[in-house]
Order: structure tokens, then sequence, then C-alpha cells
């Protein structure tokens, strides 16, 4: 497992690597429209810390790793990069992407062709006032490092994907400035390889300490990797946090529909008791849940989430909590390797089911479910 505890201790007692705050970009469309890509977003990255930014296509994360990079030009905020401004004071710092010499790992991998996998990986260093024989010593090692060092005098279109991508992170290595930004390094190569790359990135960040800015789009690799996700929509942070904390108590019903994946059911409070917990009309009845944002109140509308592992299989009668016991009817059921899944139809609302241990009756047979109240959160839409 990761040292999440380790490095949180750490990040208490240091400063930011990356810090960006009331960052603002935005575009202008074809038609003239105004579009924000990054709005307002505050965020900062500590040593040794992984960071990832995950979101759907479109909501800013690119955009937003770019601003950091100096690829982009932000409208307002400020960027800064161990603990020097690099864009700021209304824009009067702007510092290019060259000035700022950040390591960062693309999709495309963004090799030079006409240079041999060596000469690309050198490439950062050539500007720096450093040997020519401790250049070799890095590039020698870093190329170890992600296992191509044989690789050295071929040239991109001689080596497969995954060797191209695996040159690229080497090609970060070599500068050692404590910090790599990653967009989405892994999207373009197959489901193995991606796997050990995913592993390999993990192991390096690790051994060597870096902190790490990563944007991708895909729910397991952010779980798998973050010490801290951020999870964005709309140019906004929705939620920032620990992958079981963004999992287990989201705290919108975005980050809880886009991380993993989530029953949705449209309701009305009516009733909040003294410990918080709701009580909800919808068209399965009345249900018990919690508030997920800590705002929900009598005669809210508001939409209840709750993940399919929370479901509990009824085989006697549950009285006690009756509230959150429906009864429905099995659609189809799938092996999916981890677990079971099945669609199951309650009256007019269908919701998802996993067993992580056994079965589930065929389909169009009849079953019970309880979910806990403490698993449903209720968010305002």
């Amino acid at each position: 497992m990761k040292p999440t505890k380790r490095i949180r201790s750490m990040t208490q007692k240091t400063a930011p690597v990356v810090e960006v705050t009331n960052l603002i970009k935005t575009f202008r469309r074809r038609d003239g429209v105004v579009v924000s890509a990054v709005d307002d977003v505050s965020l900062a990255v500590h040593p040794g810390e992984f960071v990832v930014l995950l979101g759907p296509s479109g909501c800013g994360k690119t955009t937003l790793l770019r601003c950091i990079a100096g690829l982009e030009h932000p409208d307002s905020g400020t960027v800064s990069v161990h603990g020097k401004v690099q864009f700021g004071n209304e824009g009067k710092v702007r510092v290019s992407a060259e000035g700022r010499r950040l390591s960062m790992v693309f999709q495309s991998y963004a090799l030079w062709p006409h240079m041999t996998v060596s000469d690309n990986v050198a490439f950062p260093l050539k500007n720096r006032k450093i040997g020519k024989s401790e250049i070799q010593r890095r590039v020698g090692g870093a190329l170890e490092k992600v296992g191509v060092d044989s690789l050295a005098k071929s040239y991109p279109s001689q080596i497969s994907g995954g060797q191209q991508q695996r040159v690229a992170l080497a090609r970060a290595l070599v500068s050692n400035d404590g910090l790599i930004l990653f967009d989405e390094p892994l999207s373009n190569v197959d489901a193995r390889v991606r796997d050990e790359l995913r592993f390999e990135i993990l192991e390096m960040q690790r051994e060597i300490g870096f902190a790490a800015l990563y944007v991708t789009h895909d729910q397991t690799e952010a779980m798998a990797m973050a010490d801290q996700i951020a999870v964005l929509g709309g140019g906004k942070v929705r939620q920032l946090g620990s992958p079981d904390e963004i999992y287990l108590r989201p705290t919108s019903a975005y980050v809880a529909k886009f991380v993993g994946t989530a029953n949705e059911l449209a309701g009305t409070v009516v009733e909040v008791d003294a410990d918080g917990r709701l009580s909800v009309n919808t068209h399965l009845g009345k249900v018990s849940a919690v508030s997920g944002d800590g705002l929900c109140a009598a005669g809210d509308d508001v939409v209840l989430v709750w993940r399919p592992e929370d479901a509990q299989v009824v085989t006697g009668e549950r009285s006690d909590e009756a509230a959150n016991v429906w009864t429905g009817r099995i659609l189809a059921s799938v092996f999916v390797g981890a677990h079971i899944e099945a669609d199951v139809s309650f009256g007019d609302v269908k919701q998802r089911l996993w067993s992580m241990t056994g079965g589930f009756p065929s389909a169009g047979s009849t079953i019970s479910i309880f979910v806990p109240p403490r698993s449903v959160r209720a968010f305002r839409p």
C-alpha cells in the first residue's frame, strides 16, 4: 500500500511544491460566448504527494495543468512553483514555460522523431550548466529505472507505444526537480501495459519522492494512485480529499455519480430527527438517509445516492428498519469477475446491485433488499 499517512504528516510541515490560488481561465467560442475552463480554483501539492485531477472531458483538468506548466496563460489568479510566483500580480508576473523548467509527461509521448531515445531523454538538460558525463549518468539511470536502457540508441518509430511512454517518463525523471506533471499519460497504451505503468509510476514516485500532479478521466487510475483527488466539474473543484473520502463520503451528487457507480432516487425531505437522519418520501416509499452535504432540511427536494455494494439481500423480516427494505424483480445479472451485478426493477424504479460474495436469483425472480440508512446520502440538486 502507498504510505499515505507518512505523506500527510510530512505535508503538514512543508511548503507546497505547487500552489494555485483563485485561478481563472476563460475561452471565447466562435459564437462569441465566453466559457470558463478554470473557475476560481485553489489547490496545493506538497513534497512527495500524489495529487490527481479527475473529471470528465471538458471539465478543465488539462487546462489547469497547462496553466501551471505555462502552456496557457490564466486570466487571473496566482501560480507558484517551489515558493516562487510564476504567474500573478494581476498578470504582471508571467514566467514562460521554458523558464519554469517543469517536467511533464504527455498523453501523446511528445518525443522528437529525429532523435534517439537517449537524446530525447537528455534534451531537458542540454540548456543547463551540466557536464556531459553527468548528463550521460542521469540519462542512463533514468532509462534503467523505466526498463528501456537497452533501447538508448533506437528511434521513437522503432519502439512500441508503451516503450515510448517509458521514454517520456525517463525524460521527466532526469531533471530531478521534485515535481512531475502528468497529462493523461496512460490513455494511449493498451490495458496490460497501462496496469504495468501505473504500478511502475507509483513505485518510482515512492522511491524517488517526487511530487506528482496527474490528470486523468479514469476513476480506477485515480483511486489507485492518488493521495489526494481533486474532482473537477465545470471548471471548479467539486471535492478535494483522499480516495476513501471521495468514494465513501462524497459531498455532492455530482461527485457521488462520477466516482464509482451510484444509484439515484429523487425525493422530498419530510423530517429531520435530532440525530440528523432524514426521512424522505420517494417512489419507493419512505427512505431513511443522511445528509451528504449537511444542508438538507425538511421540505427540500433531494437526490438520494447509494452504492450498489451497500445493498443487503433480505432473507427474513426486517421490521425494525423497514423504511429501507424494498422488494423487486431481477431483470438481468452478469458476472464481471470480482463481483456479480444485477439490474432490479422496483416498480417504476430500476436500481443496480452488486454481490461481492455470492450470486443473485435468476432473471424474473423476486428479491428483497435492505440498504442501511448511513449508506444513503441525500443531496440538494
